[in-house]
């Protein structure tokens, strides 16, 4: 930056007569000096000791010959220094960023006649425009060396904020603290793509479904190639079914997978690129079995079933079998909202013995994963005359969902999903005929439920089944006819279980007689 603006400086200094005719070499004088100005730059200077080797020592003894041959060679010393600046930017993102705020300063200088004489020689009369113009440029010096500065310091932080996330997934660091984490990182440096999914994804957790659904588009304002551009779909898709709104995620969904199908299509179909099809495919059973498409989830969640086991016998990993053991849940609903159960059981029971191998192979993100196969058969089992089995369960789900709550309360998609579990045991009581203490309890979780921000479509959701509970009491005044209109966002909002239907059948039926 010293030698740009001491030749600024020089090309300033008074020189009593007055310029030469240039307007008719302006455009060769422009590119001369903007390349030039880049070349000399500090930014040049500092990324040249970064990277440094002998590529670039050749090139710059290579502009220094031209320079010496003078205006002969002047044509070739421009594109040198071009290639030059560009070999740098290549190697350097943070140089890269910065000489752009730069080139564009400079450029503005030399985009006009009056400005080339700027940068190459003083002109009676000038001297105000000229010091302005130089003025500016150290102002958006300054603007680009602090976007160097904020760009380098998210690249730190966001290291930290890795290993923050990979802390949460073990369970000893909250959503709130890599939350705020990844929002330091988005704030100094806005302009990655990966930033803004994770950052989606802890928002979703938290409940922050507007900020998660803005996240989500900045990250597809982001994609730079279609594998990024599916995958912030499928973070939008995933905010608008929470939203309620399952026909907009179909939509975003299908639009994942048209390019994930692309992809395997032009590519190696590598694990990664073989498990974004899987988990598109994971997503669209997901929408249709809440639109109650049930054959047609089906055949999305036996497609997906059947690609995550090849991907695990080809390539072993302990996210494949994870992958394997959740996609058996997307099955075992369906079969339950197809009335099904002894085949539902039959598919909850490989996804509980598979999960219990995960966690007693250590497996981050497993006891969470058995947890929920260990509710869904659960369920199943009451609703086959089984309750003893299932009460057992449901306590000791209890007690693991507390522990998960007090570990992270600022995840509250946690601690939602850890209501559902009065409902669960509100069952328990209505099945042992204890209905007075069924109906304290749901009408206590109703009344907490109330209270729910962020997740309000499945608080609703989850009133709803309370309700349907309550109906098939003794001397209930809730009727089906009242709950009936709901049930097509009940549906929508998923995760229903084999005891939902019994009840919703019993409050059917009450309603008949």
């Amino acid at each position: 930056m010293r030698i740009l603006l001491l030749a600024l400086l020089l090309a300033l200094a008074p020189v009593g007569v007055a310029p030469p005719a240039f307007a008719q070499s302006t455009r060769v004088d422009a590119r001369a000096e903007v390349a030039a100005a880049l070349y000399a730059a500090s930014a040049t200077q500092a990324a040249e000791l970064r990277n440094m080797d002998a590529r670039l020592r050749q090139a710059r003894a290579e502009i220094e010959r031209l320079r010496a041959q003078g205006a002969g060679a002047r044509a070739e010393l421009i594109s040198a220094q071009e290639r030059y600046i560009a070999d740098l930017a290549a190697r350097d993102r943070a140089y890269a960023q910065e000489i752009a705020v730069f080139r564009a300063a400079v450029a503005d200088i030399a985009s006009t006649p009056e400005g080339v004489a700027i940068l190459t020689q003083r002109r009676p009369g000038n001297l105000r425009q000229a010091r302005a113009q130089l003025l500016a440029l150290i102002d958006t010096r300054n603007a680009a060396e602090q976007r160097a500065t904020d760009i380098r310091r998210a690249a730190n932080l966001r290291t930290g904020a890795t290993f923050a996330l990979d802390d949460r997934a073990k369970g000893e660091a909250t959503t709130a603290e890599v939350m705020a984490l990844y929002e330091q990182v988005t704030r100094l440096d806005p302009s990655v793509h990966w930033d803004w999914i994770e950052l989606t994804r802890l928002y979703v957790d938290a409940g922050r479904l507007s900020d998660a659904q803005q996240s989500a588009n900045r990250a597809l304002a982001l994609a730079s190639d279609l594998r990024e551009r599916s995958v912030a779909l499928i973070g939008l898709g995933d905010v608008l079914g929470i939203q309620g709104d399952l026909r907009g995620a179909r939509a975003r969904y299908e639009e994942a997978l048209s390019i994930d199908r692309q992809i395997a299509a032009t590519s190696a179909l590598d694990a990664d690129t073989r498990r974004d099809l899987s988990i598109t495919l994971g997503r669209l059973g997901d929408v249709s079995l809440g639109l109650g498409d049930v054959g047609g989830a089906l055949r999305y969640y036996e497609d997906m079933l059947q690609r995550d086991v090849q991907i695990a016998r080809e390539s072993p990993t302990w996210i494949g079998f994870l992958d394997v053991c959740s996609d058996l849940w997307g099955i075992t609903d369906t079969l339950v909202a197809a009335g099904d159960l002894s085949r539902a059981r039959q598919f909850i029971e490989l996804g509980v013995g598979g999960c219990e191998q995960l966690v007693t192979d250590g497996v981050t993100g497993a006891p969470l994963q058995l947890a929920y196969a260990r509710w869904r058969l659960a369920n199943i089992r009451a609703a086959q005359g089984d309750v003893a089995f299932a009460r057992d369960e449901f306590r000791s789900l209890q007690l693991f969902a507390d522990e998960a709550t007090r570990a992270d309360p600022s995840n509250h998609s946690v601690a939602l999903q850890a209501q559902l579990l009065e409902v669960s045991l509100a069952d328990i009581d209505i099945l042992n005929r204890n209905y007075e203490q069924a109906r304290r309890r749901l009408n206590d979780l109703i009344a907490a439920l109330s209270e729910t921000s962020g997740f309000a479509g499945q608080a609703d959701a989850y009133i709803w089944r309370a309700q349907v509970r309550l109906a098939t009491l003794p001397g209930s005044d809730i009727t089906w006819a009242a709950l009936e209109p709901a049930w097509p966002s009940v549906r929508a909002a998923g995760d229903l279980s084999a005891l939902d239907f019994l009840f919703i059948e019993r409050a059917r039926t009450a309603g008949k007689h």
